[in-house]
């Protein structure tokens, strides 16, 4: 029996490292405004996290840098009139990226860390069950 690294094994070393990115979407009810918050959670001594926001076709909408505070930060974003996500057989599936840096205290161009990035979709979703089932309790 043979056992061990069957692959190639690759050390990282970092002073800070973003730990987590949740992004949460939401839609006003007439599909006007959409908003995308960020929360992350940091890993080290880092103070700023750069987060940029890029539309389906990797156009910058918008960015910002959050400052990291008990190791965590966030953000939210304004989208008029989104791309809206549909089901595969009523429209486009179009995914927004979010890219976020760690970046110096003092000189904030300068990256101090790998990025990370999560993909997210702005959607609605409605139930349309025009007569709902009667529930009952069963003792």
């Amino acid at each position: 029996m043979t056992c061990g690294p069957w692959r190639d094994v690759r050390l990282e070393i970092y002073e800070a490292r973003i730990e987590d990115l949740h992004v949460v979407t939401t839609l006003n009810k007439d599909l006007s405004q959409g908003t995308v918050k960020v929360v992350s959670s940091v890993e080290g001594p880092a103070k700023h996290l750069r987060i940029q926001l890029l539309d389906p076709t990797g156009k910058a909408l918008s960015n910002t840098t959050a400052q990291v505070q008990a190791g965590a930060s966030s953000a939210q974003f304004e989208i008029s009139t989104p791309d809206l996500w549909w089901p595969a057989t009523h429209g486009k599936q179009p995914l927004y990226l979010i890219q976020a840096d760690l970046v110096a205290q003092v000189f904030l161009d300068k990256i101090t860390s790998h990025p990370r990035m999560e993909r997210c979709s702005i959607k609605h979703l409605a139930s349309s069950v025009s007569d709902p089932p009667k529930l009952s309790r069963n003792h």
